[in-house]
């Protein structure tokens, strides 16, 4: 319990940290890149995709009322709100893989942007493991957030998701500066790079997923 405080503690409030003590070899103390980014990516995707989903009007429902769900439905037979329940459940289940590897094409754009300074790809590798799973911790706070307000009877406004944005972004400022400890200018600019492809990787992710499910279904 006391190694999972210090972790939490230290990803959220010390950005950079965890790779830091990783890559020096002090690892006793935290838990690991892999471990951790597998035990909160389970979570999003259990938990925290089905309840954003919700929050943005539904995806199920959306895809329900797609074309070619009603025409894949019609020709199967089947109510289209129940075929596009599980063309999500397979989305989701197949973006948890892409997402797996999306965390080596990450580490190739950090290998890109700090080719400079001639790292190991590992030592990227490990950066985007902790920053991914501090990813899906704050997305996995938000669903948190949104489903206690629900059960109290309050509605809070979808709008509130697009804060994660900004918060994505500072942490992951800091947590470059720290971890590579080039000027801030630099460090900014390659940060607002960084995440404008983190950000696409993610959509490309989540669209790969659906294109899978519709071509298994």
């Amino acid at each position: 319990s006391h190694k999972i405080l210090r972790t939490l503690s230290a990803m959220v409030l010390r950005p950079g940290l965890l790779a830091i003590e990783y890559l020096a070899g002090r690892r006793g103390n935290y838990i690991g890149p892999v471990k951790l980014y597998l035990t909160f990516s389970a979570v999003y995707f259990l938990f925290a995709w089905t309840v954003l989903s919700e929050v943005r009007a539904g995806s199920a429902q959306r895809i329900g009322r797609n074309s070619v769900t009603i025409s894949m439905a019609r020709q199967r037979g089947m109510d289209p709100g129940v075929l596009a329940d599980k063309i999500v459940q397979k989305a989701e289940k197949y973006a948890t893989g892409l997402r797996f590897f999306s965390v080596l094409i990450s580490g190739t754009f950090l290998a890109a942007l700090y080719f400079r300074m001639k790292k190991y790809y590992v030592e990227h590798l490990v950066f985007s493991l902790y920053y991914y799973s501090f990813d899906f911790f704050c997305r996995t706070l938000f669903a948190v957030m949104f489903v206690a307000t629900a059960a109290v009877g309050l509605k809070l406004p979808s709008m509130i998701l697009n804060l994660f944005y900004p918060v994505a972004l500072i942490y992951l400022i800091f947590a470059l500066r720290r971890v590579y400890q080039q000027k801030w200018p630099t460090t900014l600019l390659k940060a607002v790079v960084l995440f404008a492809c983190e950000t696409l990787l993610f959509i490309a992710v989540n669209i790969g997923g659906f294109v899978i499910a519709y071509a298994v279904i």
